[in-house]
């Protein structure tokens, strides 16, 4: 096992263990080391399960940037948004997936909890 992962199973173990402090601060050295995918999803899904969604909607904004196409990263940035309200820029983000792969299920569901919540 390489430093990287032994730092991202740490991460998701303190994660997991309620330790959110320490998976934060792990989360955030990873993404500074690599900028994978995961650890954005992983910090975002632990921002948001915080309730700090204005922090979690600047970090997927980031993130979505860096990682246009990986659409579990996109789910969770557009489920945060409509938590938030945030309705406006989740529409967004939901149309940007879309036109990358207009027949999404998943984003076709997103789409639909965005109208039915208009």
């Amino acid at each position: 096992m390489t430093d990287t992962e032994s730092l991202r199973a740490q991460a998701w173990k303190c994660h997991e263990q309620g330790k959110l402090s320490t998976a934060e601060g792990i989360y955030r050295k990873l993404l500074k080391e690599e900028g994978a995918a995961a650890d954005a999803l992983n910090l975002g899904a632990l921002l948001r399960s915080l309730g700090r969604f204005s922090e979690a909607t600047a970090h997927y904004q980031t993130w979505i940037k860096a990682h246009p196409k990986e659409l579990t990263l996109r789910l969770n940035a557009v489920n945060c948004l409509l938590e938030a309200g945030n309705t406006e820029l989740a529409n967004t983000w939901i149309q940007e997936g879309l036109r990358l792969d207009p027949e999404q299920t998943d984003l076709l569901q997103c789409l639909a909890r965005y109208l039915m919540g208009s």
